[in-house]
């Protein structure tokens, strides 16, 4: 779910649940505080970004490599003259 739209169904639930619905819902961001810095269960956002970023690098990594080692072994292959 986006930002946009996750601020939208707040602002929604909010309003329509009223002063326990407003008290529910700090509860449950204090929980997921809690799970994202005290006890670690959640990933933060910069987390998941920066573990996403070094996949795709070491995939870039990866893919290079195995280039350079088909080239060799090309190169190996080529009967020499």
């Amino acid at each position: 779910m986006g930002d946009a739209a996750a601020h939208r169904l707040q602002r929604v639930a909010r309003a329509s649940l009223g002063f326990k619905g407003e008290i529910a819902w700090r509860l449950l961001e204090n929980w997921v505080e809690h799970l994202r810095e005290e006890a670690p269960m959640l990933a933060s956002r910069q987390a998941v970004g920066g573990f996403v970023a070094a996949v795709d690098s070491l995939r870039d990594d990866v893919a290079r490599s195995e280039k350079r080692l088909a080239r060799l072994e090309a190169a190996l292959v080529k009967p020499k003259e």
